[in-house]
């Protein structure tokens, strides 16, 4: 079976507990560092799945993972995303997006 990729965008942003979950299910996993310069894939056809780890919103490979995401969900290849990805993954397929009328803080 194809690999799990799991794009992380900031060191303190690691999988932990979802790699831990990933590899206990006995999936293979491939971790792509964005934050140490690898590239968002340009397709996700070499992977059984995508986990997209938090990063701030002002990045230049945003626009490239909006794709990926795109490109996963026409495929068929299941996407989680955890903080802010869960918002693009929102975005990808035109939701909008509005402050939160109470502050969330952590």
């Amino acid at each position: 079976m194809k690999p799990v990729a799991i794009l992380q965008h900031s060191a303190p942003g690691e999988p932990g507990h979802v790699l831990e979950c990933l590899r206990g299910r006995g999936l293979a996993t491939r971790i792509i560092r964005i934050d140490q310069g690898q590239a968002v894939p340009g397709s996700p056809a070499d992977f059984s799945g995508l986990v997209l780890m938090g990063a701030n919103d002002s990045l230049p490979w945003i626009a490239d993972e909006l794709n990926l995401i795109r490109a996963a969900d026409a495929a068929g290849i299941p996407v989680a995303g955890h903080c802010l990805e869960a918002q693009l993954m929102a975005r990808a397929f035109g939701g909008t997006l509005l402050p939160n009328a109470i502050p969330e803080h952590g």
